[in-house]
């Protein structure tokens, strides 16, 4: 079989197993109360934003596919990136057992001085800087269906801070679980 027919063949199971995950309104609200109830759970010292694939049509993660999915925590007033401790960031379904201590984290190192300057852009026009991770979405967690797929963090911590503040944020996520196209 040639190229092309690889691919139409990836394209038709992927339809087939996107097909599976249909969804009323009030399924969707449901899982965006979920989303919320996951929020609450957590108790964090700071609520952020987050946008999952930002600028992407829709929100529909391939937790086989390859490669990584882009989630950006949202700038707001207060908000300073660089007090971020990125060791303890990470991303994935806050319902599973092994989070958030065995879920995605950050694929890039962004201890150094000069790091963060790539990550950092403004992706929903709102004149605050946002942060854009990158997470290998095999590592989240999450199952197939709308989910609710949570960022967590502390801040770093400092002389006049021993115990530092948390945050998280928590976005409604399609998930489907395909088989990689090559």
């Amino acid at each position: 079989m040639n190229r092309l027919g690889f691919l139409a063949l990836g394209l038709v199971a992927l339809a087939a197993c996107e097909s599976t995950l249909t969804t009323s309104p009030d399924d969707l609200q449901s899982e965006q109360a979920a989303a919320s109830d996951a929020l609450t759970a957590l108790e964090p010292d700071v609520v952020v934003d987050i946008d999952v694939r930002p600028n992407s049509i829709g929100l529909t993660l391939n937790v086989r596919a390859r490669g990584v999915v882009a989630v950006a925590i949202l700038g707001q007033e207060g908000l300073v990136f660089e007090d971020i401790d990125f060791t303890s960031v990470r991303f994935g379904d806050p319902n599973d057992e092994l989070f958030p201590d065995q879920v995605a984290q950050p694929i890039h190192d962004l201890t150094g001085e000069d790091a963060l300057e790539d990550h950092i852009r403004d992706v929903d026009g709102d004149q605050f800087p946002d942060l854009v991770l990158h997470f290998v979405p095999a590592a989240t967690q999450l199952d197939a269906g709308y989910r609710p797929a949570c960022v967590v963090g502390t801040m770093k911590a400092t002389p006049d801070v021993a115990d530092p503040p948390s945050f998280a944020g928590c976005a409604v996520v399609r998930v489907i679980v395909a088989g990689r196209i090559r």
